[in-house]
């Protein structure tokens, strides 16, 4: 797992999304986007690479976060999504 600067190492240990709701739909004349609102949690701990020592966070607690995702196309795309 690659580290940091600091040599840190975060990770989101069982995430799980428990809702979310669209924020915004854009068109214009060069991309669509859709930006989705997520509310989850999880376990988020962030750790000396070296030693595995907990500097932040929790492996036993989860917290609460919510995260806004955009996803974008160019305008232009059409049909199926593909898998190339």
């Amino acid at each position: 797992m690659p580290t940091g600067a600091q040599g840190l190492v975060n990770k989101v240990e069982g995430a799980r999304i428990e809702r979310w709701t669209t924020v915004r739909v854009e068109r214009d004349r060069h991309y669509d986007a859709v930006t989705v609102r997520l509310w989850g949690r999880g376990r988020d701990v962030t750790r000396e690479a070296a030693s595995g020592r907990v500097v932040a966070g929790s492996p036993k607690r989860d917290r609460r976060y919510s995260e806004d995702w955009t996803l974008i196309r160019g305008a232009a795309v059409r049909g199926e999504p593909r898998a190339d």
